[in-house]
């Protein structure tokens, strides 16, 4: 997979750029608030449809400007695609090849792309919902039914709980909440087990002296069934006015050596794991599908030592993965060795 043409307008402060882009790895380089993450944010909105340093699209339009206009050129075993996204007050338009989109989940199966940033180790610091995201990504893009069942036990689950606080008949969303949960964990745990083998790969090269295992929570009883968990919680869950089990509060521990993560590695190590749960991601789809993802690293130097950023660089070598990369240095790079080299000075690019 590899985007070999980005042009974006009115995104941040970048108010027209226009980017040619080679396999490899692609080094976007400059001081602080010159741009360098907005490119990998207009990336990853013709990705996602969404970005992820911001929860709505609309402030990211360039201000004095009226909508912002995202187009991207991929190929893929010689075939290419066009991608568009506009966005005009409430309005998000988007396009792939000329025909107009009512879901953006079409985007990311179009274009996988995989994100490292320097708050990706909150996947170990904060809540299960940041470790469920990452399991989402993986199974979304190697299950083609899991989207579905997903969709329909959130419905369920949106039903059930209006259920419990207006005192109305559980018996039918139990039942719907129930099968599709059934289904959406099975899913998970097929994927979870799969992982391993190639986190116990990535691990063994970047964070090597140690073991990682995955260790899933489904989110109510392994002794129960979920329909017979719901129905044992029915008057508790009458009581606080909500679902409190099921697949919506699973889990994924992350251990180092037994212990969990968030309890004994440093903010750097935290990171090291990241990345490498990140790339066995990465290689499991790639073993599924025959397509390479996109990776997107911003500001990789932070909080890594010199040792560490040799490693993570030999693993994105190794994926085969057209990866962008941003730093406020480029002289912690051998940038001989870089596909391409882009220097961003108040949103404006300059080959170097």
């Amino acid at each position: 997979m590899a985007l070999i043409e980005l042009r974006i307008q009115s995104l941040r402060n970048i108010r027209s750029l226009s980017l040619q882009a080679p396999l490899g790895i692609n080094l976007i380089h400059g001081s602080n608030g010159s741009g360098k993450t907005t490119i990998l944010e207009a990336i990853f909105l013709l990705a996602r449809a969404k970005s992820f340093r911001s929860n709505r699209i609309g402030p990211l339009v360039t201000q004095g400007e009226k909508q912002l206009t995202i187009y991207g050129k991929i190929e893929e075993n010689q075939l290419s695609h066009r991608i568009g996204i506009q966005k005009q007050g409430r309005e998000t338009t988007i396009r792939i090849d000329g025909q107009r989109l009512t879901r953006s989940s079409e985007l990311a199966k179009i274009l996988p792309v995989q994100i490292f940033t320097p708050h990706s180790h909150q996947i170990i610091e904060r809540g299960p919902e940041y470790r469920r995201r990452f399991v989402e990504w993986g199974v979304f893009h190697v299950e083609p039914n899991y989207l579905e069942q997903y969709r329909r036990m959130h419905r369920a689950l949106l039903q059930r709980n209006s259920a419990l606080r207006s005192s109305t008949h559980l018996d039918p969303w139990d039942l719907e909440f129930a099968e599709a949960g059934e289904a959406v964990n099975r899913y998970r745990e097929q994927y979870i087990n799969a992982l391993k083998e190639f986190v116990t790969q990535e691990v063994q090269e970047i964070f090597s002296g140690h073991t990682l295992s995955l260790d899933w929570k489904r989110g109510w009883s392994e002794q129960q069934t979920l329909l017979e968990s719901l129905q044992a919680h029915r008057n508790s869950d009458r009581d606080k006015g909500f679902t409190q089990l099921g697949p919506h509060r699973a889990d994924l521990h992350l251990l180092i050596n037994g212990r969990k993560a968030s309890e004994v590695a440093s903010r750097g190590q935290q990171k090291m794991v990241v990345f490498a749960i990140k790339m066995a991601q990465m290689q499991f789809f790639t073993a599924n599908s025959q397509i390479v993802p996109i990776l997107l690293v911003d500001d990789i130097t932070a909080e890594l030592d010199r040792d560490n950023l040799y490693k993570m660089f030999d693993r994105i070598d190794h994926s085969q993965s057209q990866c962008f990369i941003t730093a406020t240095d480029p002289y912690h790079f051998d940038v001989k060795s870089m596909a391409g080299v882009f220097h961003v000075e108040h949103g404006s690019l300059h080959v170097v």
